[in-house]
């Protein structure tokens, strides 16, 4: 399965869910039941456009669109508990992942690119999606040290760190 390319270059592109034009958020109504729906809709709206979806970064999307700085360990909690009632869910080193809801959970085909001049943590980003880019590295005739690099690149990293790579070669791998 997996997202499907962008037109022009058919490459396929990372976009974060935009939640600027959510109308009805308010942050005084976050914890109470009758705000689920409205955690619910975001929660939605986020997991099938950027998702698979790791829960921390779920959690702190949510917490941005209600004008929040931190997203302390409630209102993680909170979204996660939702989440977990709607999506399905892979568990890795990293954290749970959130899947959209058409996606066979755990396959994954394509690489999203992040957007020119952006990053894609590599810890945020579900092994099945680096395994997806590691075998288009393949394909393209890359092996060892260069690969690594290249996937790197690929994710917008400008230095690679111990974890980041330990991951990449972990995909690599699989």
């Amino acid at each position: 399965e997996g997202p499907t390319p962008e037109a022009g270059n058919g490459a396929a592109v990372f976009r974060e869910a935009d939640l600027i034009s959510v109308t009805g958020l308010n942050p005084d109504l976050f914890f109470d039941r009758i705000y689920d729906n409205t955690l619910n809709g975001l929660i939605s709206d986020i997991v099938e456009i950027e998702g698979p979806v790791r829960e921390d970064v779920l959690a702190r999307r949510i917490a941005r669109a209600h004008g929040w700085a931190r997203t302390g360990s409630q209102i993680c909690k909170r979204v996660v508990r939702l989440a977990k009632n709607r999506f399905p869910i892979t568990s890795e080193d990293v954290g749970l992942f959130f899947w959209p809801d058409k996606i066979d959970v755990g396959v994954w085909t394509t690489f999203r690119k992040p957007v020119e001049n952006e990053v894609r943590p590599v810890d945020e980003i579900a092994l099945p999606e680096l395994i997806a880019l590691a075998r288009e590295l393949r394909l393209r005739g890359l092996d060892g040290e260069d690969a690594i690099v290249a996937m790197a690149h690929e994710t917008g990293l400008q230095k690679l760190r111990t974890t980041s790579r330990e991951r990449l070669e972990r995909a690599w791998r699989e």
